[in-house]
C-alpha cells in the first residue's frame, strides 16, 4: 500500500518465520510467492525450508530439499548442512549425521558450524562413537572448536552423565562461567584442552561396554568375553580389567585366545606375564 515491493530478504524472514513456528505448509506459501515475485530463491530459503520441515517432523520432506536445490541450480553452504544435521538429529539418525557431515566438508570444507553441530548431535543422539570420530577430525583438521560447543553437550549430559559433564566444563575452564558467554569467554579451544576433552569422550564409550565386559568376567566365560572385547579397545583398559581378561582365557585352555589380548596390552605387570 505504501508503494514498496518485497525482496528476497523479506520472503526470507517470512519463510524463517514459519520455520520457527513449525509450519511448513505456510513456508511453502511465502517460497512460492518469493519465486512468483521474480526473485531466486537462495541457500537461506531452502534453509528454512529444510528447518520448517525438519521442526514439522516431516523428515522425507526435509531431505528431499537438497534436491530441489539441485534442480534450482543453487549450491548449499554450510548452514544448509547445518539445518539438515539438526534435521537428522531430530530423526533419530545418527547414521545420516555422519553422511551429511562428510558431504559438508567436501562441498563448503571443514567449517566450525559444521563442526559444533554434528558433535552436539552425536552427544544428544547418545552416539558416543560418532561423536569420538568427529572430534579425532576437529584435531586433524585443526577446526576451531569453541568453548560453547562443549558447554553445550555437558549441558546434554547432565542427566545422563553428570560426573563426565562437569569433567567437561572442568576441562574447558567453563565452572562458575555465566551465560550468554561474552566473545572472550566464548574463545576457540586449546589443542590440549580439546584432547581432555577427547579423552572423556573415550570413558563415555567404555562405560556400557566395560559392564559388559565385567558382567563377563564375572561369570568366567570365554565365549560372553570374546563377544564383548569385540565392541572395546584393549589399550584403554586398566591393568586389572586386561589381566582379568587373560586369566578367563587361561582357563578355557585357549593360546591363541589368550595371547591376543596379552600382545594388544601396552605395558605388562608380573601377574599378565604369570
Amino acid at each position: 500500500s505504501i508503494g514498496i515491493a518485497p525482496d528476497s530478504v523479506t520472503f526470507n524472514v517470512l519463510i524463517g518465520a514459519c520455520a520457527k513456528s513449525a509450519n511448513p505448509s505456510r513456508a511453502e506459501h511465502y517460497f512460492d510467492m518469493l519465486r512468483a515475485s521474480g526473485h531466486k530463491a537462495d541457500a537461506i530459503s531452502y534453509g528454512h525450508l529444510i528447518e520448517a520441515y525438519a521442526r514439522a517432523k516431516q523428515f522425507d520432506r526435509c531431505f528431499e530439499v537438497p534436491q530441489r536445490m539441485v534442480s534450482d541450480n543453487v549450491e548449499p553452504d554450510e548452514m544448509t548442512f547445518v539445518q539438515l544435521i539438526k534435521a537428522a538429529t531430530f530423526a533419530k539418525q545418527p547414521g545420516r549425521v555422519s553422511d551429511l557431515l562428510a558431504e559438508a566438508v567436501a562441498r563448503v570444507g571443514a567449517s566450525h558450524a559444521v563442526f559444533a553441530v554434528a558433535v552436539s548431535s552425536f552427544a544428544r543422539l547418545g552416539d558416543f562413537v560418532g561423536m569420538r570420530s568427529c572430534l579425532a577430525d576437529v584435531q586433524r583438521r585443526g577446526v576451531p572448536l569453541r568453548l560453547s560447543t562443549v558447554v553445550a553437550i555437558a549441558d546434554v549430559l547432565e542427566g545422563s552423565h553428570p560426573a563426565e559433564a562437569g569433567e567437561l566444563r572442568q576441562a574447558v575452564g567453563a565452572v562458575g562461567l555465566r551465560r550468554p558467554f561474552s566473545p572472550e569467554d566464548n574463545r576457540p579451544l586449546a589443542p590440549a584442552e580439546i584432547a581432555a576433552v577427547v579423552r572423556i569422550v573415550d570413558v563415555l564409550i567404555e562405560l556400557p561396554v566395560e559392564r559388559e565386559l565385567k558382567e563377563a568376567l564375572a561369570s568366567k566365560d570365554a565365549v560372553a568375553t570374546t563377544a564383548a572385547l569385540r565392541t572395546l579397545d584393549i589399550p584403554r583398559l586398566s591393568m586389572t580389567t586386561n589381566t582379568q581378561v587373560l586369566k578367563v582365557f587361561q582357563r578355557s585352555g585357549d593360546l591363541a585366545a589368550t595371547e591376543a589380548p596379552f600382545v594388544a596390552m601396552p605395558e605388562h605387570d608380573l601377574l599378565s606375564f604369570a
